[in-house]
């Protein structure tokens, strides 16, 4: 086995352990708890006014995102994915709802 081989392996491995923990690690999902599992957004603007005007340090960040946003690219999350780090904050998985997603996102201090 070649050593290319060998690396894509481990990264292979790395990747499907680190999904499969992210429930563990996000904790329980409720689609009316948290800070905005209510509220579903539904453009990129709004998702992005949003991270950048979120006050709430110290805790997890949990945005509602329509399963409208989610493009093939991947390029509509990317946007949001970039705010989101910008402000502070790490990916810590989703959960999957009837249409929507609730992205959960840590403080990288937290």
């Amino acid at each position: 086995m070649t050593p290319t081989i060998r690396f894509t392996k481990a990264i292979t491995a790395i990747l499907a352990l680190s999904i499969l923990a992210w429930p563990v690690l996000a904790g329980p999902f409720s689609p009316n708890s948290g800070n905005r599992d209510t509220t579903v957004f539904t453009d990129v603007p709004s998702v992005v006014a949003f991270i950048n005007t979120y006050d709430g340090r110290n805790e997890q960040l949990r945005i509602a995102i329509s399963d409208g946003l989610q493009d093939p690219e991947g390029v509509n999350m990317a946007m949001v994915t970039d705010a989101v780090l910008a402000s502070g904050y790490w990916p810590g998985g989703f959960a999957q709802f009837d249409g929507y997603r609730v992205y959960i996102y840590r403080d990288f201090g937290g």
